[in-house]
C-alpha cells in the first residue's frame, strides 16, 4: 500500500474520531438513534446547549438546540435530545434547576409513574416546562414547606429566648441592646447637627454662588491678561531651557571666586586701616603725636604763623634780606617801616 493511501486513511480516521468524540462530550448518543422533544419556557435561567438531561440523577440526554419562538419573540423553545431507550409519560415535566451551588443549569424529567403504550411520549412531542429554585430542587416542594414550618418554630423559640435574656440587666444581650440604644441616640444627635449645618449652608450657599459668579466674571474679564501671563511664563521656561546651565554655573563660580578675592583684599585693606588708626590713636608715631600732643600742635601753629609773617615781610621789604651792589656802593642801613607787620609780634 502506498504512503499516500495510508496518510489519507489516517486523516479520515482522525476526522471521524474527532466528530464522534465531540458528540460524546456533548452527551449525544453516537451509535444509536435518539428522540427529539420540545419544551417551551418563559425563562431558561442561562441554560445552554449541551446541558445534561437527568431522570432521578441519571443522564439520559442533552440539550441539542435553543431558539426563540418566531410567533411572539418571547417564548424560548428548547430541543431535548434523549436516548431512544428511555421512555417516560407525556405528562412528564422538564424542569430547569441548578446542578449545584456554583454549577450550571440542568434539566430534570419529573413524573410520577412509568408509561406504557400510547401514554408514552414520542419523538417530536412538546413537554411541559418548569423552573425550580435551589431549595426546591434539593428538598422538593412538600419537604420545603415542612422545613419552613420548622424554621418558623425555631425562630419563635429564638425570639422568646432573646426576650427573656433582654430583661436580665446583667446579661450580655441586655448590654448589647443598651449599646444599640446609645448608638441610636448618637445618630439622632448627629442627624440634628447635620440638619442645622444644612440650614446654615442653605442660607450661605447663595452668597457662595454669587462669589463664585463674581470670580468667574473676573477671570473672564482678565482672560487676556491671564493668557499674556501664561505666554510670558511659557517664554521664560523656554528661555530657561535654552540657557546653558553648565556655562552659567562656571561663570557664576568664577564671579564668586573673584568676589572672594576682592573681599579678601578688602579685608586686608581694612586690617591695614585698623593698624593705621591704632597707630594714629597712640602717641608713638608722628601722626599720633600730632593728634594727641597739644604742645606739638601749638608749636606747629606758631611756626606756621611766623612763616607767614616772614614771607609777607620778605615781599614788602626785600632789601632787608637781599643786598645787591652793582658798583660797590655801600648799602644803606635798613630802616624799619612804620607799618612793619612783625612789629606788633
Amino acid at each position: 500500500m502506498r504512503n499516500e493511501v495510508k496518510i489519507g486513511i489516517l486523516a479520515c480516521a482522525a476526522i471521524l474520531v474527532s466528530i464522534f468524540g465531540y458528540k460524546f462530550l456533548k452527551g449525544q448518543n453516537i451509535f444509536g438513534g435518539n428522540n427529539l422533544f420540545y419544551v417551551e419556557y418563559k425563562v431558561i435561567d442561562q441554560l445552554t446547549k449541551s446541558s445534561p438531561i437527568f431522570i432521578n440523577g441519571f443522564q439520559v440526554g442533552a440539550v441539542k438546540d435553543i431558539y426563540i419562538k418566531k410567533e411572539d419573540q418571547k417564548t424560548i423553545v428548547v430541543t431535548l435530545d434523549i436516548s431512544s431507550d428511555v421512555t417516560f409519560p407525556k405528562t412528564a415535566v422538564a424542569a430547569i434547576r441548578p446542578s449545584g451551588i456554583v454549577g450550571g443549569k440542568i434539566i430534570e424529567l419529573i413524573y410520577d409513574k412509568p408509561c406504557s403504550g400510547d401514554d408514552c411520549a414520542k419523538s417530536g412531542d412538546y413537554l411541559k416546562g418548569a423552573n425550580q429554585g435551589y431549595l426546591d430542587a434539593m428538598v422538593g416542594k412538600e419537604q420545603l414547606q415542612s422545613y419552613i414550618g420548622e424554621l418558623k418554630e425555631g425562630l419563635v423559640d429564638i425570639y422568646d429566648t432573646l426576650a427573656a435574656k433582654s430583661g436580665n440587666p446583667n446579661s450580655g444581650l441586655r448590654k448589647t441592646i443598651n449599646d444599640i440604644n446609645a448608638i441610636t441616640d448618637n445618630l439622632r444627635v448627629s442627624t440634628a447637627s447635620l440638619r442645622i449645618i444644612t440650614e446654615v449652608t442653605a442660607t450661605k450657599f447663595p452668597l457662595i454662588v454669587d462669589n463664585l459668579e463674581s470670580i468667574t466674571k473676573n477671570l473672564k474679564t482678565n482672560n487676556d491678561k491671564i493668557t499674556s501671563i501664561l505666554q510670558n511664563t511659557s517664554n521664560f521656561t523656554n528661555n530657561l531651557q535654552k540657557v546653558d546651565i553648565g556655562k552659567t554655573n562656571e561663570s557664576v563660580q568664577m564671579t564668586l571666586k573673584n568676589m572672594d578675592k576682592a573681599l579678601s583684599s578688602t579685608q586686608e585693606a581694612m586690617d591695614d586701616l585698623k593698624k593705621i588708626a591704632a597707630e594714629m590713636n597712640s602717641t608713638r608715631g608722628s601722626m599720633g603725636k600730632l593728634i594727641k600732643d597739644p604742645q606739638l600742635y601749638d608749636n606747629l601753629n606758631r611756626t606756621s604763623k611766623n612763616l607767614d609773617l616772614l614771607l609777607q615781610d620778605f615781599r614788602l621789604n626785600p632789601k632787608r634780606y637781599v643786598n645787591v651792589s652793582v658798583f660797590g656802593k655801600k648799602q644803606k642801613d635798613y630802616a624799619v617801616p612804620d607799618n612793619d607787620p612783625a612789629f606788633k609780634k
